[in-house]
């Protein structure tokens, strides 16, 4: 696990063959449980469960942060159809 210290304000360093779990990206990179709920949801970001605690390697994360879109982009890639929109 994780042993770094998190000080408001203070940018969290990931690293990539750390263990993480949901408190300390919470805290250390300001998400919302519902943003990592939804990303696992939606098999964005890797993660294993050992217990009750849900788990994730540095490099998991830093994947899953860099292959976010930027608001405003295209969430489709380039040859794919667009995603079934929902009518209500």
């Amino acid at each position: 696990m994780s042993t770094t210290q998190f000080s408001p304000g203070c940018p969290l360093v990931l690293e990539p063959t750390a263990v993480y779990d949901d408190g300390a990206l919470v805290l250390g990179l300001g998400l919302t449980h519902a943003a990592l709920v939804r990303a696992r949801r939606d098999r964005r970001l890797r993660f294993t469960r050992k217990g009750q605690r849900t788990l994730y390697l540095g490099s998991w994360v830093l994947d899953w942060l860099n292959d976010e879109p930027t608001p405003g982009e295209d969430e489709n890639t380039p040859g794919q159809e667009p995603a079934a929109r929902r009518v209500g």
